[in-house]
């Protein structure tokens, strides 16, 4: 490599838009004449360029002095451009410029290398912002301002603070200490489960489903690494992502931006957002009071049940309904058959963790929501509530209406509805 940086005597970094150590670096120099130029080189973009910087979208000059001419190398939107004083049209990856007697690919070539290795990742502001640790809620401002205040996800009734109180970490920091997995479904060769480990925060999995119309992606976690984004771009990108309820926000905005992809939420849960990226706001949103839907690309439906949250959702595709834990998944789902009588599958909580049951009207509506559907497959928030049976919709309809005569309820409208 040091053939073709030899001729480079400095190298002149701005890089606009970049934060790091939480002040914006305007200018850097570095002198890379004599020895080891191609480490020093090397060395200066790496500590510049965070993992995580998305050159593309912040945008990257670099000026260089050869051979007394200063030649300008940017990369942004419109992708690498190279222009040298007194040659027309000079871009994409030509540097030919007989004055200054560098080979072809000097160092434009060099430098594409570097940044494919970080232009398909999140911004680097976005690695150092505020993650909660029990619920995985990412939020804007600086980590020491968050230190001192709480979670409101984790205040609310519905989720909790661990014994040892409220915790702040980055993602940064569990791109270090965690990665993602994914795998196949072992019945649709076109879904996929991903998730991470060691478990982060609530545990919970995120599906891609392959669709004949574009990719979508049901549900988050937070973890978001370069890895999970050559996979996910590897089968196709993203059309769209489609998130249940806020205890998944996490982080949703870096998902966005990577994919460059809407992400869909329920206008009813949009108090319960984190933060918000005015720059590049890809939030759309589902109105309307469940029961309601929302076609997110041909045959797939996102559809409002409320219960667990006013705007809670479930998503419909080719037979399969992915509930999260609008409709929890119980052990007794996997009861072989013959199953016993009036034994139950799912159970509809307001609260998973503290165990508050929803009243019977709130398991009405998610019915009302989700009866017009047929399906034989569930899909449940974490990794194995994966329930199969020809008679799905009557054992989510017989767990509804367990659970309301478990409550003490001998009569409901509920318990009058068949299939």
């Amino acid at each position: 490599m040091s053939h073709l940086l030899g001729p480079i005597q400095k190298l002149v970094v701005a890089a606009e838009g970049l934060v790091a150590l939480r002040h914006k670096i305007s200018l850097q120099a570095i002198d890379l004449s004599g020895e080891q130029q191609s480490r020093k080189l090397q060395d200066l973009v790496t500590n510049l360029l965070l993992p995580g910087w998305d050159c593309r979208s912040s945008g990257l000059s670099l000026r260089y002095v050869a051979s007394r001419q200063v030649s300008s190398l940017n990369i942004g939107e419109r992708g690498v451009e190279h222009k040298v004083p007194g040659q027309k049209g000079c871009g994409g990856l030509l540097a030919d410029n007989p004055n200054d007697g560098i080979e072809e690919t000097h160092p434009l070539l060099y430098f594409k290398q570097l940044m494919d290795q970080t232009r398909d990742s999140h911004l680097e502001g976005d690695l150092y912002l505020p993650l909660c640790v029990a619920c995985g809620s990412q939020y804007s401002g600086e980590l020491k301002e968050a230190t001192s205040n709480s979670c409101k996800i984790c205040d609310d009734p519905r989720q909790f603070v661990p014994p040892d109180g409220q915790q702040w970490t980055t993602l940064a920091s569990i791109q270090k200490t965690h990665q993602n997995k994914w795998e196949r479904d072992p019945k649709n060769p076109n879904l996929w489960s991903i998730w991470s480990e060691p478990k982060f925060a609530i545990g919970q999995r995120a599906m891609l489903l392959e669709t004949a119309n574009g990719n979508v992606l049901w549900d988050l976690i937070a973890l978001l690494d370069n890895s999970t984004i050559e996979f996910i771009k590897s089968r196709g990108g993203l059309k769209a992502m489609v998130i249940s309820h806020p205890h998944y926000y996490t982080t949703y905005c870096v998902w966005a931006k990577a994919f460059n992809c809407p992400v869909y939420i329920s206008s009813d849960d949009q108090r319960w957002l984190c933060r918000k990226d005015s720059k590049t706001d890809l939030t759309r949103f589902i109105d309307g009071p469940a029961p309601a839907e929302k076609t997110i690309l041909p045959g797939v439906t996102a559809i409002k049940t409320g219960g667990h949250f006013p705007g809670s959702l479930v998503l419909h595709w080719e037979h399969q309904l992915f509930i999260a834990d609008t409709i929890m998944t119980v052990p007794s789902a996997y009861t072989p058959h013959p199953r016993p009588p009036g034994q139950t599958s799912f159970a509809f909580q307001w609260s998973i963790p503290n165990m508050i049951p929803l009243a019977p009207d709130d398991i009405m509506t998610i019915w009302r929501a989700v009866r017009g559907y047929d399906f034989d497959t569930t899909y449940g928030a974490f990794n194995g509530m994966t329930v199969r049976d020809l008679d799905m919709k009557q054992r989510i309809l017989m767990s509804m209406k367990t659970q309301v005569r478990s409550m003490g309820w001998e009569k409901h409208e509920l318990l009058d509805e068949i299939i």
